[in-house]
């Protein structure tokens, strides 16, 4: 684990060097799928900033509200910047609308935004995973596998891992995928069946992992939604998408 990297007098935290990093990859593939789709970098570039301060703004806000009892006492404290006072799923949906917005002010389509953000995404859960390795969170469950490491002195799943090259090879399988897919909004979709196959494969080595009914973890029931939903709006959309073609 390297929670902080020391450059000099300063000391920065190693999980916020790979967000940024994270959020400039993601950047850089959302333009290059936007050109694949006849827009120009700059537009793109131009959703993805706005979209960006926006989901910050909305992800310390949120994680406020899930907090709040803690603000109500200290309102200061919400001006504090610390990369874990935010909650990742409020940032990225404020965000996310906000640059969908963007787009479609200027000739996007909604389907088209989402295959736009695809490779990104897929970008940023792997380096959320890095980022947890570094800074010591999102611990494996305990094990006595040989791969095992050692964190806080006990041996565990190294989670982080496993998460990270999953989202690796799923990046490179979707970003292929968007130079051929076929109609609008299947390559976000291609993001979800991962995303769900993630939740549904991943979830049990987590130590962190909440139980829900019958031994199936929360995580693997939110995947299995978003897997199975995924996939029949790509059968959905698939069906439509050959329907417009072969009316042309």
């Amino acid at each position: 684990m390297f929670p902080v990297v020391r450059i000099g007098p300063l000391a920065l935290q190693t999980a916020g060097l790979v967000v940024l990093l994270g959020f400039w990859l993601a950047l850089e593939l959302a333009s290059r799928q936007g050109a694949r789709q006849g827009f120009r970098k700059e537009t793109v570039h131009g959703a993805g900033l706005v979209g960006a301060l926006v989901g910050i703004l909305a992800a310390r806000l949120g994680y406020a509200a899930v907090h709040w009892p803690v603000y109500r006492q200290d309102p200061l404290g919400l001006l504090a910047l610390s990369p874990q006072a935010l909650h990742p799923l409020a940032g990225l949906i404020g965000g996310g609308i906000v640059a969908i917005l963007y787009l479609r002010r200027r000739g996007a389509s909604w389907q088209g935004s989402l295959d736009m953000a695809a490779p990104g995404l897929a970008v940023l859960m792997g380096l959320r995973a890095l980022a947890d390795l570094a800074g010591g969170h999102g611990l494996g469950a305990i094990t006595s596998a040989p791969w095992a490491i050692s964190v806080w002195g006990e041996s565990r799943h190294p989670v982080q891992l496993y998460d990270l090259l999953f989202w690796v090879v799923a990046g490179v399988l979707i970003w292929r995928a968007g130079a051929a897919i076929p109609g609008p909004g299947l390559l976000f979709l291609l993001f979800g069946v991962f995303y769900g196959a993630a939740g549904v494969l991943i979830e049990p080595f987590r130590a962190e992992s909440a139980l829900a009914v019958g031994g199936l973890r929360t995580g693997q029931g939110v995947g299995m939604v978003a897997l199975v939903g995924a996939l029949w709006l790509m059968q959905t959309w698939w069906r439509r998408s050959v329907v417009a073609v072969e009316q042309d």
